[in-house]
């Protein structure tokens, strides 16, 4: 199957359109129109309906899609791993990282990577589990680092390596009203807004713990899918949040969040280092595996995984 071929067929994909997908390549719409063409008899199958709405994708071209993405994946690693072994200076790495994870394991990492390695194109995207795990499949992304729900399977595609425990804590603001009396109780968090991310899948297990009290759970709410917006929101209002101790801890050693005694919001969570089963990690993913293997040591001594600690 033509390389090529399948380049366009992507480009076809993302634009929804011939013209426009012809733009984005720099090339005539008749060459993409004639590529897409010869995928389609290749193939047997008609891979868009061509239409006033531009090129809607069949079924086929959305499985297509999804194969494609990983063979120009596997064809841009190839290229970078061919590049290392030349000593030439070029290279790219994506990776996703965990909402958790971003104060303090990526970034030390990454603090390193960069001037170690400056021939790498590096990108990072944050994003829950949920969201990086399709765009580690489709090659959109070469690793992970995640810290998912307990409950969390990952697909059988994805390798998983374990890397250390972290506990989800209650967290307020230094100075919150409830850091402030002497006990604290279920009752008492029910007067505070609540900082929440449901796509982290734990929200219900919250709602259940004050339903299990006969209680209500609390109705004001605010969503939000940023670290960064969260962690700001909790110190500059009397909010309340369950974040993992990779956050809370790097803010309450500033004095800037503090952890409530309150066990019934603590859940255990596991940090893991992903890449795909059917792709052997290039030069520059062991790399940076090797930076943070040091890291987890580093930052978490005893509780880094055994796998970790070769």
């Amino acid at each position: 199957m033509d390389v090529q071929r399948l380049r366009f067929f992507l480009a076809v994909m993302d634009c929804h359109h011939f013209a426009r997908a012809a733009e984005s390549l720099g090339v005539s719409q008749p060459a993409v129109t004639q590529a897409i063409s010869k995928l389609e008899k290749e193939l047997d199958v008609s891979l868009f309906d061509r239409g006033r709405f531009g090129a809607v994708p069949t079924e086929f071209a959305t499985t297509l899609a999804q194969r494609a993405r990983l063979v120009i994946a596997e064809l841009e690693l190839a290229k970078s791993d061919m590049v290392a072994m030349k000593g030439a200076k070029s290279g790219r790495l994506s990776i996703g990282v965990g909402f958790s994870l971003v104060p303090r394991l990526a970034p030390n990492t990454l603090g390193e990577f960069i001037p170690r390695r400056p021939d790498i194109a590096l990108r990072c995207e944050e994003g829950s589990t949920a969201q990086l795990s399709p765009k580690l499949l489709s090659g959109d992304l070469d690793l992970m680092l995640v810290s998912p729900p307990p409950s969390y399977v990952f697909h059988e595609d994805i390798k998983s390596i374990p890397l250390f425990d972290e506990v989800d804590q209650l967290t307020v603001r230094e100075g919150h009203p409830l850091t402030l009396r002497d006990t604290v109780g279920l009752k008492d968090l029910r007067e505070f807004p609540w900082i929440v991310a449901r796509e982290m899948g734990l929200w219900r297990k919250y709602q259940q713990v004050f339903q299990d009290a006969g209680l209500t759970p609390p109705d004001t709410l605010f969503e939000t899918t940023s670290v960064g917006v969260a962690i700001n929101t909790l110190m500059k209002s009397d909010c309340v949040a369950v974040l993992g101790t990779e956050i809370s801890s790097v803010y309450s050693s500033r004095e800037e969040l503090a952890i409530l005694p309150i066990d019934d919001f603590t859940t255990q969570r596991r940090a893991y280092f992903c890449y795909l089963r059917r792709s052997p990690l290039s030069e520059t993913s062991q790399s940076f595996l090797s930076i943070l293997k040091k890291h987890c040591r580093k930052l978490y001594g005893s509780q880094t995984n055994m796998v970790l600690r070769d």
